[in-house]
This record gives structure tokens, C-alpha cells and sequence, in this order.
């Protein structure tokens, strides 16, 4: 087929999709689908629904597989995008997938079913050998990845190589560490009137183990430091490792989730809403933990009000002498200024294979004995030496005791084969929580969050406290820099912070450097509520029409800052106005992994949102959704000297933009509403213009 002939038929299907769709308000339960298939031998599909909350993407259906024949239940067209974890499809299943992208759906897969390689663009050409050091990387031409980290970044699992039949590759996989390999990562393909975009690795179960590490590792001593603990799972002693050191500054598990929301975002036929990763606009903040140890009682107090001097809350981890010896007014004191208490379990040495029932009854023995002395559970916790069991099952262990948020997996690499001062970073590919899965695809109800700056790393491998900060203030820049927002957990043991260690020193020092910047400084507890919040938060009965969106919102808990995320510019028209249940409201722009958008944080439980977009009018030389007297000044300050205001894309700012100008604001405005100059007087204005002195350009900000 010549490639005209498939151009206009692409075109003609295009059209005949718009005809049916241009007039319509289009309402879905959720804009997108997520189907996984339980049976599947890749048992990780069920963590692209964690992906899509982790990513703010909350207008999504997960359902499974079964789904497919249920057609009067639930028609594949209400669906804008189905993303679809790695699994075998039947025939008539190629049939639905294959429909429905002609008919214009988005279908982003994970590996997908060979009998949809015609759909996908693709022809498969065998498995990759899997290595523990695995790369691939963006392509910054292509609008997903432009905003994306350049250059290798790690992936884990098998991948595809796939020649390319009519797709264009987006990422490319890497033959290692600095090599492009001839194969695709990830290819997009337009079908009919929709496009089918394929990733040759399952990025979900990418995320998983860069985050939780190797199940193969599990129940093994890796990290030459004795007793099994996390970090066993992503080194061996003979130096294979399951991150790569030289590139652990960048958290590649958060940017294979952004870069797989970028791609959906940018293929969706509509805009979707989003919620942002942190309270506010803060790019970053602190957890403040501290493992108890055998302190209890007033011997919290210092470093408790020295935190709490900064405008900082505290986590305090106490082992079953902690609770026995404080009491219940002194608990009760520190979480009335918001501090919180959890637990610090110690199974007498006992960890790793065959230790469940130890650690087991151990973690019971100290959250029941905490639970009947303060009255509440151990909400997060981080055990005594960092002791876990099996690949995720410590986890469950806390998660059927309530606990919620687990601080174990803990920055503490081998110091004989790796520079402490260097090696710092994200050792789980992760600067946010999320989840546990196990082993069998089961969403854990416990998030995992990393403890990125331990006392015991920069003390033991004789750092001084200059060092340690510098550590800290690197990474806070380069996550504000580079986008690679971060809750950045810490452990100050109090017995360390008392004594002559660096702890007390820098500890001060990074409180003074938040509480100068903004930079939040929270318990673990309050980073586990705001996630909670944000994830249980719902974007119900999504609705398009041509140039609007309407939702309703549902927060999971009020008064967290939670904050709304709106694409600023959709196929070529631009976000105009937002209404909270019909006032106007303000916002402010921030670009996202290349994608500009408007951002509102509202403290309200509920409320209706709606949007709207229009054709982008060239003379809006403030990006502000209006022409107007606005644009005129930035004309004039533009005249001449730069192409701020050019208007009808020649490359200049001169008279001829200021008729383009003139025609649109005409448009806009009732002549009784504005004096508008003639067009004979454009000269004089071009003169004056001329003369004035230009200014900075301000902001795109509402």
C-alpha cells in the first residue's frame, strides 16, 4: 500500500470518528482503563494502578481481563485509553483491541500479544538476554520524552527487540550503559483513527523491582554489613549490583512512571486532569525519623524541640524499652505537637530465611504493647538493624498490625567496594512512596518509603557534618532542578545526636537550610496521611465537549494542600478559564517533564470543576487566554528587540504583529468596550514603541 493511499484512509477514518464525536458531551465512567489479567505468568500488571495514582492519573477503571467479553458491561469505546498489562490474547480479544484503536482509542501496552503486532507497527524479533544492569533512553525529539532525563536510564526485565513496521521508535534500548542498541524501548503507531503505543520492557513490573529490589537476591547476604536487610536484595558481595552506582543521582523508577504518564497524556485524545506529587508547589520536602534505640522517656525531648524549633515534625521508632519506660502523658505530649510515635522491632538477631514467625511475634509483642499503652497503632515503623525477612514479607508482617508505611529500605551501601561521599542517591530508583506488591501480585496495604539519609552512613564511613549537608542540599537542589520531586527520608538516632557524632551538627544544619527555603519537614506519619489524601482522592463523572472538561472531585481527606493539575495546551488550543462550582478560580503554571501545566491547590472536600479551552490566539503574547491591553504593552516592550510578541511567526516583533493584534482583539472586543487605534496610526505606535525602554518578561502565571 503506497504511503498516500494509507495517509488518506487514516484521514478519512479520522474524520468519520469526528463526525460522530464533534457535537457530543462524551461521559465515561473513567477516561482510562487499566487492564491486567490475574492468570497472566507476569503476575506485576496490578501495579500500573499504582503507577497511575503514584502519577496523579486518578480517572482510571482498573478491571481485569474478563472484562474484554463483557461488552454490554462495559463497552471498550466509553474509554479514551486502555493501557494493558503484559498478557496472552485469544483471537476474538485481538478483535475488541484491534476495533477499538481503529476506531480512535489509545492502546499503551506492556509486550504486547504478537497477534497485535499490525496494530502496534511492530514485528518481533526475540527476547533480549536479562542482565541485573539494563538500559534504555528517551528520545528528546518526540514530544513524551522532551522534557524526560537524557541519556541511559535502568530498567529491569525482559525486554523485546521489535523491528519496526510503519511505528516510530520514542525510546531506544541501549546495548549498555552508553551504547544505543538498533531496537526500540518503546515505538508509537497511528491504526485507523487511533495509535497504539508499545513499550518492548513492562514497565510496571520495572518499577517493582527497581523499587523492592531482586526477588532472586532475597533471604541472601549482599551487602558484606552483617544481617539480612533490604538493601541485601540490590547488591552482591563480588560487586554486581542491581543499581548502577555512577547513576544512582537520578531515580529511575520515578522517571519510567513520568515518562509512561507522558506518553499517555500526549497520546490522549482529551485532556486529563492530575494530581500533583507533593503539598502546595513544594517540589520537596523532609521526613524526620529517629530510631529509639534503648532511650525512652524525656531523653526524646531535645531532639524533638530542636526540630520542632525549625518548624519541624518528628517520627520517634521506640523498641519494647522505649514503650515500658515512657509514659503515657509524655507520648501523649509529643503527638499534640504532632510528633509521632511508632515502633522499632528487634526479633533477638533472628532475620531472613525462615524468620517469619519470629519477626512475627516480635512485631506483635511491640505494637500490642504499644497499642495497649498509648492507645493507637504503629502507624510507620523502621526495625532494630534494619532486620527483614523474605522479598516483601517483613512488609506484611507490618500490614497486618496496621502499620502502614515502612522506612526499612535504608541507604547503607558496602563501604569497602563503594566511595561514601559519591554513592549517594536513590538506591531504590524512588524518591516518593508507594505500595508494596508481592511476589503473587497482591497490592500490600503498606507504602514503601526509603530512608535516603542515614546517620550511621555519614558517621561510620567518617564524613564530616560539611560533607553530610552538602550530600543533602545536592540532592534537594537537583530534585528542585531536574524534576525529580522527593520526599527525602532521614534517620537522626537520638543517642547519635547526643553524643560527639556529626548527627547533631548536621541535623541543624539541614532543619536551618528547610526552614529557610519552605522546604516542608514532616513526620513519616503525616507523609503517610498525605498520601493516603491524594491517592484515595477521585475524579468522578469526567466529562468532553468540544473546548470544555468537566469533573467532580473528591478529595480523600481535606486540608492537605492537595493540589490540581490541568494540561495547559491541548491540540493546539489553550486552557481559557477554570471554574470551581461556578466561580472562576486563579492558577499558576509550572512545566512538568515538558508538559506545561495549570496548577490550583484547593482545600475543599468536594467540588465541580470546569475547564475550558479555545484555539490559541497568536497575539496573546501573555499566554493569559486573552487578547488584550496586556498584550499591547508586551508588544511594545518587544518591539524591535526580541520575538516575544511576534505574532504572525516571522520571526520579529514589528508593526505588521500589531495588526494581527488589533484584528483579535477586535474580535474579543466590542468596539464601544475599548479605543482601538486606526490602522493608518500603526506607524506612530511603531515609533513610540521604538522608544521604549524594554523590560523583563513576567511570568505565565494566573
Amino acid at each position: 500500500m503506497s504511503t498516500a493511499l494509507h495517509s488518506l484512509q487514516r484521514l478519512l477514518a479520522i474524520v468519520a470518528a469526528f463526525c460522530v464525536l464533534a457535537n457530543a458531551t462524551i461521559q465515561a465512567a473513567a477516561p482510562v482503563l487499566v487492564l491486567t489479567d490475574g492468570t497472566a505468568q507476569n503476575k506485576f500488571g496490578n501495579y500500573f494502578a499504582e503507577i497511575m495514582r503514584g502519577e496523579g492519573l486518578l480517572a482510571f477503571e482498573q478491571r481485569e481481563r474478563v472484562s474484554l467479553t463483557a461488552a454490554n458491561e462495559s463497552p471498550l469505546s466509553n474509554y479514551k485509553a486502555i493501557v494493558l498489562a503484559e498478557m496472552s490474547l485469544s483471537p476474538g480479544e485481538h478483535t475488541l483491541l484491534r476495533n477499538y484503536v481503529a476506531a480512535g482509542g489509545t492502546l499503551i501496552s506492556a509486550r504486547p500479544d504478537t497477534g497485535l503486532s499490525d496494530v502496534f507497527g511492530v514485528e518481533f524479533a526475540g527476547n533480549r538476554p536479562e542482565r541485573t544492569l539494563q538500559y534504555y533512553a528517551v528520545d528528546p525529539s518526540q514530544r513524551p520524552g522532551a522534557g524526560m532525563t537524557q541519556g541511559a536510564l535502568q530498567y529491569h526485565g525482559v525486554a523485546a527487540n521489535y523491528n519496526l513496521q510503519g511505528a516510530t521508535a520514542v525510546a531506544s534500548l541501549y546495548a549498555n550503559a552508553e551504547t544505543p542498541s538498533n531496537y526500540p524501548a518503546v515505538t508509537s503507531n497511528y491504526y485507523g483513527a487511533g495509535q497504539a503505543i508499545a513499550f518492548s520492557f513492562d514497565p510496571a513490573k520495572s518499577v517493582v523491582l527497581t523499587r523492592q529490589g531482586n526477588p532472586d537476591w532475597k533471604n541472601t547476604e549482599g551487602d558484606g554489613v552483617p544481617e539480612y536487610r533490604p538493601h541485601d536484595m540490590f547488591t552482591r558481595t563480588d560487586g554486581r549490583t542491581y543499581y548502577d552506582v555512577e547513576r544512582m543521582a537520578i531515580p529511575h523508577a520515578d522517571e519510567l512512571q513520568r515518562f509512561l504518564a507522558n506518553v499517555l497524556i500526549d497520546a490522549n485524545s482529551a485532556p486529563m486532569p492530575r494530581m500533583w506529587y507533593l503539598p502546595g508547589n513544594h517540589k520537596t520536602l523532609m521526613v524526620n525519623t529517629g530510631d529509639g534505640e534503648d532511650n525512652y522517656g524525656a531523653q526524646f525531648n531535645q531532639v524533638l524541640n530542636d526540630a520542632a524549633s525549625y518548624g519541624g515534625t518528628f517520627s520517634v521508632y521506640l523498641r519494647d524499652i522505649g514503650v515500658a519506660n515512657t509514659t503515657a502523658a509524655q507520648e501523649a505530649a509529643w503527638r499534640a505537637a504532632s510528633h509521632e510515635v511508632g515502633v522499632h522491632m528487634y526479633a533477638d538477631g533472628i532475620d531472613g530465611a525462615g524468620a517469619s514467625p519470629h519477626m512475627t511475634y516480635a512485631y506483635d509483642r511491640v505494637v500490642s504493647a504499644l497499642e495497649n499503652k498509648f492507645g493507637h497503632t504503629a502507624r510507620t515503623a523502621r526495625s532494630h538493624t534494619i532486620d527483614w525477612t523474605g522479598w516483601v514479607d517483613m512488609a506484611r508482617i507490618e500490614a497486618n498490625r496496621g502499620t502502614q508505611l515502612d522506612t526499612n529500605y535504608y541507604h547503607y551501601l558496602n563501604g569497602n567496594l563503594f566511595d561514601s561521599v559519591t554513592t549517594n542517591g536513590y538506591f531504590t530508583g524512588s524518591g516518593l512512596a508507594q505500595r508494596f506488591i508481592d511476589e503473587n501480585g497482591q497490592m500490600l496495604g503498606i507504602y514503601q518509603a526509603a530512608t535516603q539519609w542515614t546517620d550511621e552512613w555519614f558517621g561510620n564511613f567518617g564524613m564530616t557534618g560539611e560533607q553530610a549537608v552538602n550530600i543533602m542540599t545536592t540532592m534537594f537542589e537537583t530534585a528542585e532542578r531536574e524534576g525529580y520531586y522527593s520526599a527525602f527520608v532521614n534517620n537522626i538516632h537520638p543517642v547519635r545526636y547526643y553524643g560527639t557524632d556529626i548527627t547533631h551538627e548536621w541535623a541543624n544544619a539541614i532543619w536551618q537550610y528547610c526552614q529557610e527555603r519552605d522546604i516542608p519537614m514532616w513526620s513519616a506519619e503525616k507523609l503517610l496521611d498525605f498520601n493516603l489524601a491524594r491517592n484515595e482522592s477521585q475524579f468522578a463523572n469526567v466529562a468532553y465537549a468540544p473546548g470544555s472538561l468537566e469533573f467532580d472531585y473528591i478529595a480523600g481527606a481535606a486540608d492537605f494542600d492537595l493540589t490540581l493539575m490541568l494540561p495547559l495546551d491541548w491540540s493546539g488550543d489553550q486552557l481559557t478559564s477554570i471554574s470551581m462550582d461556578g466561580s472562576p478560580i486563579e492558577w499558576f503554571v509550572e512545566e512538568i517533564k515538558g508538559i506545561e501545566y495549570a496548577m490550583f491547590t484547593t482545600p475543599v472536600a468536594k467540588a465541580h470543576f470546569a475547564a475550558s479551552y479555545a484555539a490559541l490566539q497568536s497575539a496573546d503574547f501573555n499566554f493569559d487566554g486573552r487578547v488584550d491591553e496586556l498584550d499591547l504593552a508586551r508588544w511594545r516592550e518587544s518591539f524591535g528587540f526580541d520575538e516575544l510578541a511576534d505574532a504572525n511567526g516571522d520571526g520579529v516583533t514589528d508593526g505588521a504583529d500589531f495588526l494581527v493584534w488589533q484584528r483579535q482583539f477586535s474580535a474579543e472586543t466590542p468596539a464601544s468596550a475599548a479605543s482601538i487605534p486606526e490602522p493608518t496610526s500603526v506607524l506612530l505606535l511603531t515609533a513610540a514603541a521604538a522608544c521604549v525602554l524594554p523590560r523583563r518578561r513576567s511570568g505565565r502565571t494566573h
